[in-house]
C-alpha cells in the first residue's frame, strides 16, 4: 500500500517484543555468562532469577501490558484519559501502580510533544522527508498537558520528577502544562516556582489562604479577595483570582467564570444534579437531556427545587398518614402517600422534575413548578362541619380541582401548566 502511513503503523505494533520475551532473553547463554555469578547477598538469589521473577510478577498483575498495543488515537487533536480506577492510593503497592499508570498515560498523550527538527540526524534517509515535515509541524504547534487531581501523585516521586522536568523544558518545545488540586501544598515547590499563571478558586481554611497570600506575595486587595470573595460556583458564575507573571510584569485580577446553562449542566458534579442528569440521559439521551434541563433550570442546578420538595415531603409525611388513617375508616378520598424512606422520597422528587422537563420540551405551554400552600376547607352539612371530598378537591391557589386530588393533594405541590395559546388553563395536573 504505497503512501499509506496507517498500515505500517498498525503492523509495527505486532513486530516489537513484548514483556514475556524478556524472560527468554535473560535465559540465553550470553546473558547468563555475564550475570550468572552476580547474586543477592541476603538471599543468594542470582540476578537473572530476580529479573525473571519481577517480570513474571509484572505480567501477572498487568496482563494488558504483555500484549501488542491496540490503542491508537490516530490524528486526534484532543485526548482525555481517566485514571481514577487504575491509580489507587493508600499503600506502597497502590502508589507504585499509580506511578506506572500516570507515566504510561503521559507517554500515550505526550510522546510526540517533544519532537524537534534536530532529531532528523537519527532518522534513516529513506523516510527523512516524511519525518522532517512531521517534526517541524509538531515543534511549531502549541501543545498542552493538564493533570487533574494532582494530589494523587504525592506517593509517586517519579511522576513528580517527570512533571517538573517537563515544566522546566517544556517552553523550548512549545509545551504548556497545567496542574489542578484542592490545596497549594499538593503542587510542590518546583512546579509553583516555574509557573507563570496561577488560578486561585478558593481556600479551605485560614491556614490555607494565609499560605496562598504569603507564597504568591499578594497585594492587600488580592488578599481580601482570597479571604472573602472566593465563594465557589454560584448562579452568576465561579469567582477566582488570576495571577500572571509575564517577564518582569506581575498581574493580579479578580474574575468570574460564567457559563451558559447547557455547559453548567454538562459540567456539574453536585451529587443531586448528577443523579437527575444521569437518569434523564437514560431516558432521552445526552443532547436532549441537557437541552431540557437547561430550559427548566437555566441556573444550571436543580438542588434548590430538590431540597424544597424533599423538605415538603418531610413536613407533610405525618399529614399523609393521618389522611390514610381516615381513608381506612371510610372518610375522604384515596391519597397517594409520600414514601417514608429518604431515598425513595428523592427518587419521587426526581421523577416529578423529569416529567416537568419532558413537558417543557414540548413547547406548547409554559411549564413551571409551584408550591400549593394549602387547600380550602368548605363547610357543608351544617354549622362547623366539613366535607372531606370538597377539602381534597379544591386548590386555594388556582381554585381548580382537575387531577389534583388524584396525586399531589396531601403533598401540597404539583406540576402546573400555565395558560395555553387560546387562554384556557390546565392547572394542577400531576405527573
Amino acid at each position: 500500500m504505497s503512501g499509506s502511513i496507517a498500515w505500517p503503523s498498525a503492523h509495527s505494533a505486532t513486530a516489537v517484543p513484548i514483556l514475556e520475551d524478556l524472560i527468554g532473553a535473560v535465559r540465553t547463554d550470553q546473558v547468563r555468562d555475564m550475570f550468572d555469578s552476580l547474586k543477592l547477598a541476603e538471599t543468594s538469589e542470582k540476578a537473572s532469577q530476580i529479573f525473571e521473577r519481577y517480570i513474571a510478577d509484572l505480567i501477572r498483575r498487568f496482563p494488558t501490558l504483555n500484549a501488542p498495543t491496540r490503542l491508537d488515537f490516530g490524528p486526534a487533536r484532543i485526548i482525555v484519559l481517566d485514571l481514577q480506577y487504575v491509580s489507587p492510593t493508600g499503600s506502597a503497592a497502590a502508589n507504585r501502580q499509580s506511578e506506572m499508570m500516570y507515566l504510561l498515560a503521559r507517554h500515550i498523550v505526550a510522546r510526540n510533544f517533544f519532537l524537534h527538527p534536530e532529531y532528523l540526524a537519527f532518522v534513516p534517509d529513506r523516510v527523512a522527508g516524511y519525518h522532517r515535515k512531521r517534526f517541524t509541524e509538531v515543534y511549531e504547534t502549541v501543545k498542552r498537558v493538564d493533570y487533574d487531581e494532582w494530589h494523587r501523585t504525592q506517593g509517586s516521586p517519579l511522576v513528580r520528577a517527570q512533571a517538573e522536568l517537563d515544566v522546566r523544558e517544556g517552553r523550548k518545545h512549545n509545551v504548556q502544562l497545567g496542574f489542578a488540586s484542592q490545596r497549594l501544598s499538593d503542587m510542590g515547590d518546583g512546579i509553583i516556582a516555574q509557573s507563570t499563571g496561577r488560578f486561585v478558586l478558593g481556600a479551605d481554611d485560614r491556614r490555607e489562604y494565609h499560605e496562598i497570600i504569603e507564597r504568591f506575595g499578594l497585594t492587600e486587595a488580592s488578599a481580601k479577595i482570597v479571604r472573602h470573595r472566593l465563594t465557589g460556583p454560584r448562579r452568576d458564575g465561579a469567582p477566582f483570582l488570576a495571577i500572571f507573571r509575564a517577564e518582569q510584569a506581575h498581574y493580579e485580577q479578580f474574575l468570574v467564570n460564567s457559563l451558559g446553562p447547557v455547559e453548567l449542566w454538562a459540567l456539574s458534579t453536585t451529587p443531586g444534579d448528577t443523579s437527575l442528569r444521569n437518569r434523564l440521559y437514560e431516558k432521552v439521551g445526552f443532547s436532549e437531556s441537557l437541552r431540557r434541563l437547561s430550559k427548566v433550570f437555566p441556573n444550571g442546578s436543580a438542588m434548590d427545587e430538590i431540597e424544597r420538595r424533599t423538605k415538603a415531603r418531610l413536613r407533610t409525611g405525618d399529614a399523609v398518614d393521618r389522611v390514610e388513617a381516615r381513608r381506612r375508616l371510610g372518610v375522604g378520598r384515596r391519597v397517594a402517600p409520600a414514601p417514608r424512606n429518604a431515598k425513595l422520597r428523592q427518587q419521587q422528587v426526581h421523577d416529578e422534575i423529569l416529567a416537568c422537563s419532558q413537558r417543557a420540551a414540548l413547547g406548547e405551554r409554559d411549564a413551571r413548578l409551584i408550591d400549593h400552600p394549602g387547600l380550602n376547607l368548605l363547610p357543608t352539612g351544617g354549622r362547623g362541619a366539613t366535607d372531606d371530598r370538597a377539602f381534597w378537591q379544591q386548590c386555594c391557589r388556582c381554585a381548580s380541582s382537575n387531577g389534583f386530588c388524584a396525586h399531589a393533594d396531601a403533598r401540597r405541590e404539583s406540576l402546573v401548566w400555565g395558560p395555553a395559546a387560546d387562554g384556557s388553563t390546565e392547572n394542577c395536573m400531576a405527573p
